[in-house]
């Protein structure tokens, strides 16, 4: 009742067209941003602090029939865990899984990203139980969180970097085999200097032979005007990469996140990528016959750059 009453509000607002389509747009967000705090406040609510750089909440709560415990970095969330046992929430870092194809015997992983931190700790205890692991996450409150409230926990084989992803590459000496991305400012946005081709420049000449940088972006399909997000970034990488596959998470023309996995010389085959994932309970298969191989991103696609990186 109130969003349609605030939205017939705004269109007698005086004004261009625009700017009455624009605050619509504020006005429902405003609402939407109340709704979530309301809801989140009515679960289980664990923690909720004003950091550095967010507003973070830790809840547990009910979806789809599952108990989890999530972590909401402002308005957004950022990631969760199931409370009554260890698997994968979310579809997207299911289909992180698919790099243990590229890089078995991985001794090397960064994370550019930690949010709750679930998904290394899953590369840790299942995935690559012999490498070594370095979590790069921007925010110490989010790495204190992931400690607390999610089963985090730094050792010989596990370290976190509480800096910006772009200056990773600066202080690592060593090569990597595995890059999984994760490193959003916003719901639908990357941060700007971390699309370039010029940081994806750093990062192949880090990896490994073989070695393979994973990543995830949210951009819908289809329409030209709608993906344009998503075949600009493909574009970038496939400037710098031997060869870039995305995985699309629903398919279709919807908003989604697309995996976008790009490889540092000749990727494995489709089917060496199955006969791991057969032998590897870790690796959640079913996300081979998703895999897109060849991606054309268009003439309107856009090459981010670090003079020009408009997402």
């Amino acid at each position: 009742v109130c969003a349609t009453g605030y939205t017939a509000l705004a269109f007698f607002l005086p004004g261009e067209a625009p700017f009455k389509f624009v605050m619509v747009l504020v006005l429902l967000s405003l609402l939407f941003v109340g709704w979530q705090v309301q809801q989140i406040q009515g679960r289980g609510l664990l923690e909720s602090r004003d950091t550095d750089y967010y507003y973070l909440r830790v809840a547990d709560h009910e979806f789809r029939g599952d108990a989890l415990r999530s972590l909401y970095l402002d308005t957004d969330w950022e990631g969760a865990k199931f409370r009554d046992h260890d698997g994968i929430v979310h579809p997207y870092t299911q289909a992180y899984t698919l790099v243990k194809a590229w890089k078995p015997n991985a001794r090397a992983v960064v994370f550019l990203g930690g949010g709750p931190h679930v998904s290394p700790m899953y590369f840790h205890d299942h995935l690559f139980p012999q490498a070594k692991i370095r979590v790069v996450e921007i925010d110490p409150a989010v790495t204190e969180a992931a400690k607390t409230f999610f089963d985090f926990r730094e050792d010989d084989r596990m370290t976190v970097e509480n800096q910006d992803a772009r200056l990773t590459w600066r202080s690592l000496r060593e090569p990597v085999d595995v890059i999984a991305v994760d490193v959003f400012d916003s719901l639908l946005s990357p941060p700007f200097h971390l699309v370039t081709k010029e940081y994806h420049q750093e990062m192949y000449d880090h990896l490994t032979d073989g070695g393979v940088m994973v990543t995830n972006l949210i951009d819908g399909w289809g329409r030209p005007e709608q993906s344009r997000l998503i075949r600009s970034y493909v574009k970038t990488v496939q400037s710098v990469f031997d060869a870039v596959w995305i995985v699309p998470t629903k398919g279709g023309d919807e908003v989604q996140n697309f995996v976008v996995i790009a490889t540092k010389g000749t990727p494995p085959s489709l089917e060496q990528i199955r006969a791991v994932a057969a032998k590897d309970p870790a690796m959640v298969g079913e996300w081979v016959d998703k895999i897109v191989t060849s991606v054309d991103p268009g003439e309107d696609a856009v090459l981010f750059t670090d003079n020009f990186s408009p997402v």
